[in-house]
């Protein structure tokens, strides 16, 4: 096609129109992670990724912090949850979508993210200098006991680390001698099929 189509093609899109095409064959689970989404790959294989640590979600045409992870830069800097993020560095975000958004405040460890927050009975708008850190993903997030021997075990997600972390949740509630276990996968969005296996 290179050598003898009747227009010129790039090879990248001609490239990244294929394996789209390929990926509507198979399940909705399936995905391709281009370089532009490392983060990502780095969260679901190590279960960590450059960033600040906050939940991002969006309300209406606002892009706003569903809440900062305990001890990440976001929480020590008094992010709140229900803060509207303006823009993000240079870019505004009224038009951004999530993905892209997560893209923007991911980033290599140590380089600086600059936010314009709009918070709830402020005058003016707030900003916020972060410095990215390595933030952990926990795929285990909650664990304990509903009754006297009922565990009950949230699992976030599907990482390298995920049937490890299970297994050292499970065996620390089964001290009590379990009758029943239950794993809570509800918003679980995924990520290694081995490590979901």
């Amino acid at each position: 096609i290179l050598d003898r189509y009747v227009a010129e093609i790039d090879p990248e899109k001609l490239s990244n129109s294929a394996i789209t095409g390929m990926l509507r064959e198979l399940d909705p689970y399936s995905q391709h992670i281009s370089d532009n989404d490392s983060h990502r790959l780095d969260a679901i294989t190590k279960g960590e990724y450059g960033g600040v640590g906050m939940h991002l979600g969006r309300m209406n045409d606002s892009l706003i912090v569903i809440s900062p992870m305990d001890g990440t830069p976001a929480f020590r800097q008094g992010i709140h949850a229900g803060d509207r993020i303006v823009k993000i560095d240079s870019v505004w975000t009224k038009k951004l979508d999530l993905n892209e958004a997560a893209r923007l405040v991911r980033g290599k460890k140590g380089t600086l993210l600059k936010l314009l927050i709009w918070r709830e009975g402020e005058p003016e708008l707030l900003t916020f200098e972060l410095e990215r850190e390595l933030i952990k993903v926990p795929d285990v997030s909650y664990s304990g006991l509903l009754e006297d021997r009922t565990g009950y075990v949230k699992l976030s997600n599907f990482s390298k680390f995920s049937a490890e972390d299970l297994e050292k949740a499970i065996r620390k509630l089964n001290k009590v001698h379990l009758n029943g276990l239950i794993i809570d996968l509800r918003g679980n969005p995924g990520g290694l099929l081995s490590a979901a296996l």
